[in-house]
């Protein structure tokens, strides 16, 4: 149905008292940051262990230890069936990030097309928001057209999404950025 593989995720938001990106390193705004190395999956306590500082901690559920750790594109990833794999934390993603600004960032390698639904928010969520507030998704929308993509979403008030297609079976950087009112979302840098 919807096969996914997640190798790193990084939730920040970025720092307006940063005067320029020279100054800025990788933790600066940095709110969550799961890798997925082995080092940072627990499989006794099925936890990934939050390496951003703020010990938000993911929860594996019906993962398999033996299947799940894969190579991912930096180090290990996981691999979710698309069926009842997840990983989810206690707190909501919008309260990690800030309304008007946030950046979320994830490796994935889609395997399959995905089923076909009404909006985005209702695509499988790559990374999203319990509420239904921020996210990235992966899904055809019905609404939209009849391609699967990656999409970026927001609600704010006013329903944003932006989407990318990609090829199955290869590894993609999809990053969203909340700035200022606008979506953005960016596939392998660009």
């Amino acid at each position: 149905y919807k096969f996914l593989v997640i190798c790193f995720v990084l939730i920040g938001i970025y720092d307006s008292n940063l005067t320029s990106v020279a100054e800025a390193s990788l933790t600066d705004g940095l709110t969550g940051h799961w890798s997925f190395d082995g080092k940072n999956v627990n499989w006794r306590s099925n936890t990934a262990t939050d390496t951003s500082g703020f010990s938000r901690h993911l929860s594996l559920t019906n993962m398999s230890t033996s299947s799940a750790p894969i190579t991912g594109k930096n180090g290990q990833g996981l691999f979710f069936d698309g069926s009842n794999d997840v990983a989810t934390n206690a707190t909501a993603i919008s309260s990690f990030i800030s309304a008007s600004d946030a950046t979320i960032a994830v490796w994935i390698k889609p395997t399959n097309q995905a089923a076909t639904n009404v909006s985005v928010f209702n695509t499988a969520g790559v990374i999203a928001d319990s509420g239904g507030y921020i996210g990235i998704h992966k899904g055809v929308v019905s609404s939209f057209d009849s391609v699967d993509r990656i999409w970026a979403y927001n609600w704010d008030g006013n329903e944003d999404k932006v989407g990318f297609t990609f090829t199955t079976n290869e590894w993609v950087h999809a990053v969203l950025v909340h700035t200022g009112g606008q979506l953005y979302i960016y596939k392998n840098g660009q």
